[in-house]
């Protein structure tokens, strides 16, 4: 079986002639030719984001209370047509992936970062021993719709105003699933659909004014807000404490697979790396590059990013509370050679976040 044939986004990006490029452990549209333009759109107007995604649900009587021991987050208090945001967190309290729980009468459904679904569904069979759940892989496809313009292209459907609402509608015709996401930069509004009704949505969308574009786009702006993707800015390697996303953290619910670590840490010994902004002196350099104070590496760059709106180039990274806000550090990775080596090397300044104010 071909590649072409396993995955419908792809396949749609290939036919508009987008530039494909590695992001976040797949491919992906990087653009469809001029990426400042397509992040203005989603500052100003509204940007279409064929946007990789795994997808798994859950049934069964006990699927509540079994994903709550599995998850930071409280889902026990969502009714039907709710959600939330969290992580899954090894025993030792490392993010294993994030993950978005929408409440259904019926299910629930985890919508996970690209490529993170068979691990994710191993673990959960694994751990449900007696528990009467069935975890099924789904085969929906997710369509971002971002930018101030995202709402009124919708105007037929009803999109929920609440963080995480979802609910059912169609775009002319073809049913799609509505989610208000967790805003990437900009208001984002998430549609989920069969592989059957990609195109037809896609064009309807396109047709109502939504413009195609890639992953140095959305980029962009999501770091001019800093706001950090799974896999991009984060990963295995961390505690959630260090990536800021409190939101994500449940500290009063009952026990989950590794709350002792988690609240411990929250509580009692803190952290010391946290998610940083770095303003380049010069031009962006590229992911994984090591962050240097006075010669030491105290972490790497996430994702970065130029910016025509703020001027010039920005990213994110985790890095160790050494380099403070403020501090000036030297940037330069493995990637361009070992720190005796002569490579280029950038500085930077470390900052609060974000750049710009979030949607």
């Amino acid at each position: 079986m071909t590649e072409t044939s396993k995955d419908p986004l792809l396949d749609l990006q290939r036919s508009l002639g987008a530039d494909l490029a590695p992001w976040r452990g797949v491919t992906a549209a990087s653009s469809y030719g001029d990426p400042a333009r397509e992040a203005d759109v989603l500052r100003n107007a509204c940007g279409l984001f064929l946007h990789p995604s795994d997808r798994l649900s859950m049934s069964g009587e006990d699927r509540t209370r079994f994903l709550n021991g599995q998850v930071t987050c409280e889902i026990a208090d969502r009714a039907s047509g709710e959600g939330t945001y969290g992580f899954f967190v090894t025993p030792k309290g490392r993010i294993e992936a994030d993950v978005t729980v929408l409440v259904d009468d019926d299910r629930l459904w985890l919508d996970l970062p690209p490529g993170q679904g068979d691990g994710i569904r191993a673990r959960l069979e694994k751990y449900k021993i007696v528990d009467r759940v069935e975890v099924e892989a789904e085969s929906f496809l997710r369509l971002s719709l971002m930018g101030p313009g995202a709402e009124g292209l919708l105007n037929d459907v009803d999109t929920p105003a609440e963080p995480f609402g979802h609910g059912s509608g169609e775009v002319d015709g073809s049913p799609v699933q509505v989610v208000r996401a967790r805003p990437l930069g900009v208001t984002t509004i998430d549609l989920w659909v069969r592989p059957e009704h990609l195109g037809a949505v896609f064009e309807a969308l396109r047709g109502r004014g939504a413009e195609p574009v890639g992953w140095r786009a959305l980029d962009t702006v999501r770091v001019e807000a800093g706001v950090p993707l799974w896999g991009a800015d984060f990963g295995l390697e961390h505690f959630p404490k260090e990536i800021g996303l409190e939101e994500a953290i449940s500290y009063t619910k009952g026990c989950y697979l590794g709350q002792e670590v988690v609240a411990r840490i929250h509580y009692r010994g803190g952290v010391k790396k946290h998610l940083r902004g770095l303003r380049f002196e010069g031009p962006a350099p590229a992911p994984g590059a090591a962050v240097r104070l006075d010669g030491r590496k105290v972490g790497e760059v996430g994702t970065a990013a130029h910016s025509e709106a703020l001027g010039g180039a920005f990213g994110l990274a985790v890095i160790h509370d050494r380099a403070a806000p403020g501090s000036t550090v030297e940037v330069g990775g493995e990637a361009e050679g070992p720190a005796d080596s002569g490579a280029t090397r950038v500085h930077a300044e470390v900052v609060e976040l974000p750049f710009a104010p979030r949607a």
